[in-house]
């Protein structure tokens, strides 16, 4: 595999010296605009907007500054996140599910009761 690569790099690059840049910029923006997932990042921003930011901020720092300032870019939101998360972790107020052992939130389950005595 890498015989056939140094041979069309020897073979086929002189042949675009004399295209324009334009024409090369062109089709590497082509190329590039395959591999952008619009519906990948719409998700995103449903499921989870903090990660939908680091997303952004990989894109837009690969895209206009270089590629491992968009990586640092993206490391750098996804550990603040983490921090975020881990300071501020999520509780749940727990009821008894009627007929049964069962504990679930209260909020998810409407019909849970509270139990006299605990929090």
């Amino acid at each position: 595999m890498s015989c056939v690569l140094l041979l069309t790099l020897v073979v086929i690059t002189p042949l675009f010296k004399y295209t324009p840049n334009a024409v090369i910029a062109s089709i590497i923006i082509s190329a590039v605009m395959g591999q952008i997932d619009i519906e990948a990042a719409i998700l995103i921003w449903k499921v989870d907007k903090l990660d939908f930011i680091a997303c952004m901020g990989a894109f837009f720092g690969a895209a206009f500054v270089s590629v491992e300032i968009g990586l640092l870019i993206a490391i750098g939101l996804s550990f603040a996140k983490i921090l975020l998360q881990v300071t501020r972790p999520r509780t749940a107020l727990l009821g008894k599910l009627p007929r049964t052992s069962v504990y679930r939130n209260m909020h998810q389950y409407p019909d849970a009761t509270k139990v006299p005595g605990f929090f």
